[in-house]
């Protein structure tokens, strides 16, 4: 299973609001981790040995202007 999840609020960080940050880290940071149980649970309950596969997205490594909220999550 290949798991990616990412969203980012975009903008300046002087716009931004926690409404926003606590929605970028619910899907970028819970999402993979809910991704990684669901599909070693289906995988443990098929039998199956498969391999599940973490992306992320280069926002950990190269910054642009309006990508804060996103950028500060995947350096974590």
């Amino acid at each position: 299973m290949f798991n990616n999840a990412g969203i980012s609020a975009g903008g300046m960080i002087l716009d931004q609001d926690m409404e926003g940050y606590f929605k970028t880290i619910g899907v970028d940071q819970h999402g993979v981790a809910f991704g990684i149980m669901a599909a070693g649970r289906k995988m443990k309950e098929l039998g199956n040995k498969g391999v599940i596969i973490n992306t992320a997205s280069v926002f950990g490594y190269l910054a642009y202007h309006g990508t804060l909220p996103i950028r500060r999550l995947k350096a974590l």
